[in-house]
């Protein structure tokens, strides 16, 4: 484990999740440059599929984000 590693484990949950958004961010700012894996497109169309199906349901993720928060 680097120390970076380490520093992030001292942190409380909500500066861990912080982080995560902010990452999140900047490698939305790469997207046309990420190769999305071959396994997460099947994935994705499963998801799809599950969904028209009606055997999933999304929540916000505004809302998704505060109950994790509260966790």
């Amino acid at each position: 484990m680097n120390t970076l590693e380490k520093e992030i484990r001292k942190l409380p949950r909500n500066q861990k999740l912080s982080i995560m958004e902010f990452i999140w961010m900047e490698l939305l700012q790469e997207e046309d440059s990420i190769q999305v894996p071959e396994w997460h497109i099947h994935e994705l169309e499963a998801t799809e599929k599950d969904v028209k199906d009606g055997n999933q349901c999304f929540e916000d993720w505004e809302v998704a984000k505060e109950a994790i928060r509260r966790v």
